[in-house]
């Protein structure tokens, strides 16, 4: 007779500013893999090459890669991992939204004034993806969709090869390991068709979108570009950084995160024998909180979550809200803390300054002022909270 697991294993890879997460579920008769987001390009080398090693020499394989969005610091790793042959073939199932997958019914015919237009987009707005390395390969992709394409890798086979939308239904790998799709809605898409139609027609007056490998590239360098306007936070906790403070920094209010392709999230809830585990990219509040409340009135889940992946490495702007929408016991925050000053005490603020069910855990992939500021015995205690050390896996079982 099997005996019945429950493990579930979720390590958060240290990759410079962006996010990395591989989750092993051990099931009674086998194991299932999932690799969410890639990282930058930089951490390939010293992060995700030497981690795709040891899955190679142990015989493991990724069920599924997820790539939530185009941002450098979600796919950049991804162009090293499938411009290489030793590692496309450990990956069985790739979900993601390229200009392939959100354009419907568009010829794949370029007029004379669409490829002068892709050229003009890619010219202007084409984004570094490389590191010191250099290039992936000459002549070779430079942009995710096209190097699916090229290697004939097949994209989001359970939306047959079209967008992943809220409008999926529940994926099941068995009883006791589903997945449910949040985010992002056709809404969401449309924006970003909108966007690339008007710089389209702002390159060539009259071009039409295509789907073509130069449209696709065309696309991936224009959303690369399209980022929100930095970070405001209210004066109330701007110029102070003694934990003392740590309840008024709670109160913040920040602006909404109006990037487009943030807003395009695939935003996905896993259930594993009793377990929620919440994985958001980097989904705006402003369009997460409604996907939630929709979620939990069609399915009667609470928004109580065994894990939250804190949505944009912990930024104001994408969570101070969202925090009153929902609870949770394990909190991954993803970035070194170089860029945009993430996360904002403030967010972490939010999360502890909370009535609590149980002892909340603040996991961090790196030891940067914000971790250095809440590992303290005195704060931990009162407001009941625990940081785990950086890169210390999170074992539900």
């Amino acid at each position: 007779m099997l005996i019945e697991k429950n493990i579930c294993t979720v390590s958060m890879l240290p990759v410079g500013e962006g996010d990395c997460f591989y989750i092993e579920f051990e099931l009674s008769d086998c194991k299932f893999t999932m690799l969410i987001d890639c990282g930058t390009t930089a951490c390939w080398n010293t992060v995700l090459k030497p981690f795709l090693d040891e899955l190679i020499q142990d015989g493991e394989t990724i069920d599924i890669l997820l790539i939530t969005h185009i941002d450098s610091d979600h796919i950049g790793g991804a162009l090293k991992l499938f411009s290489a042959a030793e590692y496309r073939k450990i990956v069985k199932t790739v979900w993601f939204n390229g200009l392939h997958q959100i354009i419907d019914n568009v010829t794949n015919e370029q007029s004379q004034k669409t490829a002068l237009a892709y050229r003009k987009l890619c010219v202007a707005h084409q984004h570094n993806m490389h590191n010191e390395d250099g290039p992936i390969s000459a002549g070779q992709a430079c942009t995710l969709s096209s190097l699916l394409r090229e290697h004939g890798i097949a994209v989001n086979t359970i939306a047959d090869g079209k967008a992943i939308t809220d409008e999926i239904k529940r994926y099941s790998i068995n009883e006791h390991l589903t997945i449910d799709f949040l985010l992002p809605s056709r809404i969401c898409l449309d924006q970003l068709r909108k966007v690339f139609s008007v710089r389209m027609n702002q390159a060539v007056l009259g071009a039409e979108i295509a789907d073509t490998p130069e449209g696709e590239n065309a696309f991936e360098n224009v959303m690369l570009d399209e980022k929100a306007a930095d970070e405001y936070v209210e004066p109330i906790s701007a110029h102070t950084t003694s934990i003392e403070n740590i309840e008024s920094w709670a109160t913040a209010t920040f602006k909404a995160d109006h990037s487009v392709t943030n807003n395009a999230s695939i935003a996905i809830c896993i259930h594993f024998w009793g377990r929620k585990l919440l994985f958001t990219g980097d989904a705006p509040q402003e369009t997460l909180i409604p996907a939630l409340r929709k979620w939990k009135e069609k399915t009667g889940n609470d928004l109580f979550f065994d894990i939250v992946k804190l949505p944009h490495h912990g930024s104001g702007n994408n969570n101070c809200a969202l925090l009153d929408c929902l609870d949770g016991r394990f909190f991954l925050i993803s970035t070194d803390g170089k860029k945009h000053s993430h996360p904002n005490k403030e967010t972490i603020a939010k999360i502890i300054c909370r009535d609590s069910r149980e002892t909340r855990y603040l996991c961090f992939n790196y030891k940067h002022p914000i971790y250095y500021l809440f590992c303290n015995q005195n704060a931990e205690s009162m407001y009941r909270y625990k940081v785990i050390p950086d890169n210390e896996k999170i074992i539900l079982g």
